[in-house]
């Protein structure tokens, strides 16, 4: 309550049932429009059914600064494009996408109204949240082994993995 509903996506937004001792996790997306108003909005969810539990929060939205971005309709629509062909693999794999379609389709929206930066920052999450299901094998991956070797951090872990499996093959062949 108190934040408009166009800002935000819960999900799942209906969890059918939780088993006593049990967890499940519901995560909120916000997406504020550049032009809501800078001040607190006081919100609350609630969770119920035979038993119930709400928290209050609050949301500051601070005044725009009005930076310049770098980002064009090309670069929004890159990145649209490379979103959806991560989320279209994880789907061909059977991986449940159903968050970063959500952001993807609020990408799309965003990129629709003109808001390229906003489209683009979207579009980058929708990538990643698909990236994270469809790495969970990332030896068999091009793209998740693109992004390790660009990590010089990974690069070098690597190295000595392969040093050291070096070593153990001279090691046995004597």
């Amino acid at each position: 309550t108190g934040i408009e509903s166009s800002w935000f996506i819960i999900q799942p937004n209906f969890v059918d049932n939780i088993t006593a001792g049990s967890n499940v996790s519901v995560c909120t997306n916000f997406t504020i429009p550049s032009d809501a108003e800078a001040k607190n909005y006081s919100a609350m969810i609630n969770a119920s059914d035979s038993v119930s539990s709400s928290s209050n929060f609050t949301i500051q939205i601070l005044p725009s600064t009005n930076q310049t971005s770098n980002v064009t309709n090309d670069t929004a629509w890159q990145a649209i494009t490379t979103a959806n062909l991560t989320i279209n693999q994880a789907e061909l794999q059977g991986k449940n996408v159903t968050y970063a379609r959500q952001l993807l389709d609020q990408a799309v929206s965003a990129f629709n109204s003109g808001n390229y930066t906003q489209a683009q920052t979207l579009a980058d999450q929708a990538n990643l949240e698909a990236s994270k299901v469809v790495c969970d094998n990332w030896w068999s991956n091009v793209n998740c082994l693109r992004d390790t070797i660009s990590n010089p951090i990974a690069i070098t872990i690597i190295l000595i993995a392969l040093f050291g499996l070096i070593v153990i093959v001279a090691v046995a062949k004597k």
